[in-house]
């Protein structure tokens, strides 16, 4: 009986990563047919490279979604339907977040165009340190001390980036400020990732030099 359960939801973790494959190829696929070809063609691009620029943010971000979902699907995710239902919603949130990449790019921008592809963004990120933090609680004492450790800083990571993400969404819908508060967002990341390493590296090293019973 348990066989038989093990082999179901194994079934289930397959197809469900198959199918958030197939959705965020095919949103990578749509954020390159989201860009308008210029008038004047590829001078068009050098002469106003925030259509470029929105491209590659967005490719690198939602490429850094993937191997999040990859590595939660590897080590972490539990098959219950809260977690499943969560998988979708994430999904959903990674379509969206290249839909409002063209919200950005049209003619009549405003700072609340700007504000939906960061929250948009931002729910990604906070629903995938939801998923790694569950799962980490789960399997924490299934599976070997440095993977649990790594599922804890990727959760606390995806965290501390969909939170960055969400505060300047505020700040973009408060203030007005456009790219000139995206910019700041991948020295953040940077500085927030070396922070953590150095936090659960000091952690190793107390623990190493904690006395045995």
């Amino acid at each position: 009986m348990n066989e038989t359960r093990e082999e179901t939801q194994q079934r289930l973790i397959h197809r469900l990563e198959a199918f958030s494959d197939i959705i965020i190829g095919f949103s990578l696929a749509q954020l390159a047919l989201s860009l308008a070809i210029p008038k004047n063609g590829a001078a068009g691009l050098l002469e106003n490279s925030a259509p470029l620029i929105a491209f590659g943010l967005t490719f690198t971000l939602v490429c850094g979604m993937w191997w999040a979902h990859h590595r939660l699907f590897v080590h972490y995710f539990v098959p219950i339907p809260v977690m499943v239902i969560l998988n979708f919603v994430t999904l959903a949130g990674v379509s969206f977040s290249v839909y409002s990449v063209q919200l950005m790019l049209h003619a009549r921008h405003t700072s609340i165009d700007f504000a939906f592809y960061e929250w948009s963004l931002s729910a990604v990120y906070v629903l995938l340190a939801v998923q790694y933090f569950y799962g980490w609680t789960v399997r924490r004492k299934l599976i070997p001390e440095d993977v649990a450790e790594g599922g804890l800083r990727s959760a606390l990571m995806l965290a501390g980036v969909g939170i960055g993400f969400g505060l300047i969404a505020v700040v973009t819908l408060r203030y007005g400020v456009r790219v000139s508060g995206l910019q700041y967002i991948g020295y953040l990341i940077v500085a927030y990732a070396i922070g953590l390493r150095l936090f659960f590296r000091f952690r190793r090293a107390r623990a190493a030099d904690r006395p045995g019973p």
